[in-house]
């Protein structure tokens, strides 16, 4: 059960200079810290430690420093940062680029003076932007989570965001949330919740851990029987429990959480395991339609959006064949969705109206 928080030391391998590093280094701290199941220790309040272990804090950071670094904040694990793209450049939009290619052909000799003021064009335009209202700009960070203790690599990812459009200031903007959103996902993954199950009534389900570890109204969590322990060889192994249902979070205090079940396929226990589910979900389905007047056979397959809400929907499409009024049978293909209202919900099923809205399309030879 994760009780305690991990204390975390980030640390990147720029120079203090750069602004990008900053900002990114900005965001991951930031993160960290709102996610509350990290003890983030701030760098700046190692400077006067560092001047007296004569460390050198500026300059590139290599993972041997880094370790060094989190031993002197006391850190369990640090997070190095390294920046390896940055560019910002604009991009030229359809009609600039349609003017470009309508320009009047001309001879050899034409096309060599057109080269040639170009080049000077270019040259004495080189430092001012050609697009400043269309900026692509482009971000690329490995980050790696380093064991303070052995010094070895524990886990990495990498982080790629991407915008086109704007002023240099408003792509660099929307980019920087692109690299926060993710880090929100990764910094989850790198150290997922691991609860228990308390109390169990109904379909309301109490977890140890609340608000003081970041658990919030929403989380989800997968419920997981006892792991078993196995005498084989005289060798004690352990079995791992298996999923019995998910739970997601409805009301938290400091310490515990009220959940209510969203699926079950088993029985849920006082003492199972609950463990933080940070991808999400992705459900979907098949289903068989049968029709008498006229008569009509069809497939769908569909993907459902916000499966597990009051209010939800889904997308489909649908492969089949029709009957027509001279009693041929004709292919139909098709796609739509539809929005549902569930008022009824439980942990087995659901009842409710739904509107549907069909495009079919049919065709013979």
């Amino acid at each position: 059960i994760t009780l305690n928080k991990k204390k975390l030391i980030i640390l990147t391998n720029e120079y203090e200079t750069n602004k990008i590093a900053e900002k990114i280094y900005q965001i991951a701290s930031s993160t960290a810290t709102q996610l509350k199941r990290y003890e983030v220790i701030d760098r700046n309040h190692l400077k006067s430690i560092l001047e007296e272990q004569k460390l050198q804090h500026s300059g590139v950071i290599d993972p041997d420093q880094a370790i060094e670094l989190g031993k002197v904040a006391a850190a369990n694990e640090a997070l190095l940062i390294k920046i390896q793209t940055f560019d910002q450049k604009g991009i030229p939009l359809e009609k600039q680029e349609e003017n470009e290619e309508d320009e009047p052909k001309v001879g050899l000799v034409g096309w060599v003076i057109k080269e040639v003021i170009k080049a000077e064009i270019d040259k004495a335009t080189e430092d001012i932007e050609r697009y400043p209202n269309n900026i692509q700009t482009i971000i690329d960070c490995e980050i790696q989570l380093i064991n303070v203790e052995s010094g070895k690599s524990m886990d990495s990812f990498n982080i790629h965001a991407e915008y086109i459009g704007g002023t240099k200031s408003k792509s660099l903007s929307r980019t920087l949330q692109q690299v926060r959103s993710k880090m929100v996902n990764n910094l989850k993954k790198l150290y997922k919740l691991s609860s228990e199950v308390l109390d169990i009534r109904g379909n309301n389900v109490t977890l140890l851990l609340g608000k003081d570890m970041g658990v919030s109204s929403k989380s989800l969590f997968e419920i997981i029987s006892r792991d078993q322990r196995r005498m084989v060889h005289n060798r004690e192994i352990t079995i791992p429990g298996e999923s019995v249902g998910i739970v997601k979070v409805e009301t938290v205090s400091n310490d515990a959480s009220k959940s209510i079940v969203l699926r079950r396929w088993d029985q849920i226990e006082p003492g199972f395991q609950a463990h933080e589910i940070t991808s999400g979900f992705f459900t979907w389905g098949i289903a068989g339609i049968y029709g008498s007047t006229p008569k009509s056979m069809r497939l769908r397959f569909l993907a459902q959006i916000k499966p597990f809400n009051r209010f939800g929907g889904e997308i489909h499409g649908d492969i089949g064949i029709t009957q027509d009024s001279r009693g041929r049978d004709d292919f139909q293909f098709g796609f739509g969705g539809s929005f549902n209202l569930r008022l009824i919900k439980t942990s087995s099923f659901s009842l409710g109206p739904t509107l549907c809205i069909p495009l079919d399309f049919h065709t013979r030879k």
